[in-house]
């Protein structure tokens, strides 16, 4: 599925269609549904250069690539960034953000 999702992307870039936060979620969880992590996380980029305005869900998207990439420290700064934004944390955010922290500890 995440193959259709990149070819739905470059067709709507091709014919001149602005994606949309919207477009860019439903992208990025593509990506991480394919374990494709790092490119979840360009899209999150693609996101800011494109001027598009994140929300909660769109950080959740990154939390949960972080926490299956294994990047605690990462999720740990998005979850500042989240508040920067000034958006609302969600039960998803902080499951993420959790999972994601308890698998940089090293017993």
């Amino acid at each position: 599925a995440w193959r259709e999702a990149v070819a739905v992307a470059d067709t709507m870039q091709f014919r001149g269609i602005q994606c949309s936060t919207v477009t860019c979620n439903s992208l990025g969880t593509a990506n991480v549904r394919a374990s494709h992590w790092q490119k979840a996380s360009v899209v999150q980029d693609f996101m800011l250069d494109s001027k598009l305005t994140p929300d909660a869900l769109s950080f959740n998207v990154i939390l949960s690539a972080l926490d299956r990439a294994e990047q605690p420290q990462s999720a740990l700064n998005l979850l500042f960034d989240i508040k920067r934004h000034r958006l609302q944390l969600t039960p998803m955010s902080f499951g993420s953000a959790m999972s994601a922290l308890s698998r940089g500890t090293r017993w």
